[in-house]
């Protein structure tokens, strides 16, 4: 994959989503070999699509790049495309690449997976302190707005006992 590639499928992880899907439909229907693990993967990506595009959503709202989880993400399904596409092609007879395959499917979904439990909770958890900080910082800002230095204050009574005298004038 290119590097225009990559980044066109980050503007739209969903395309990318929809390919993968679309190629473990196809393995299933010509081949039977890895029919669970095929299933098992298809669950896995029904999980992740609805979050990585509500990620790409919300980035494309905020007006952010793509982060590069969502790259790196992209990438590891174009893969995982052409992994599914290759198993769909071994032979029934070849019992060893059938084997290995299968090895390489379960360890396309535990990265995903591992992907969705542990990276991504990571990146949230970064982007949530990072949220914290900013309003932190925009609460002390309100608060040296509303609460000035205790040398230039004006008591509150003395506002109000100044305006009311000179109504009555």
């Amino acid at each position: 994959m290119s590097g225009i590639e990559a980044i066109l499928l980050a503007a739209t992880p969903g395309i990318a989503f929809q390919l993968l899907y679309d190629a473990i439909r196809h393995a299933k229907t010509k081949t039977r070999q890895f029919e669970d693990i095929l299933t098992r993967l298809q669950n896995t990506v029904k999980l992740l699509a609805p979050k990585i595009n509500e990620i790409d959503r919300l980035n494309k709202e905020l007006e952010n790049s793509p982060k590069e989880e969502i790259i790196a993400f992209v990438r590891q399904l174009v893969k995982a495309k052409e992994l599914v596409f290759t198993c769909s092609e071994i032979p029934s007879w070849n019992l060893i690449k059938q084997y290995r395959y299968a090895e390489r499917l379960d360890e396309l979904d535990s990265s995903l997976q591992r992907l969705l439990n542990v990276e991504f909770q990571a990146a949230q958890c970064h982007d949530i302190l990072k949220i914290l900080a900013e309003v932190t910082k925009m609460n002390q800002k309100l608060d040296e707005m509303n609460f000035p230095e205790k040398d230039g204050d004006i008591d509150a009574n003395d506002v109000a006992s100044t305006n009311h005298g000179n109504s009555t004038k």
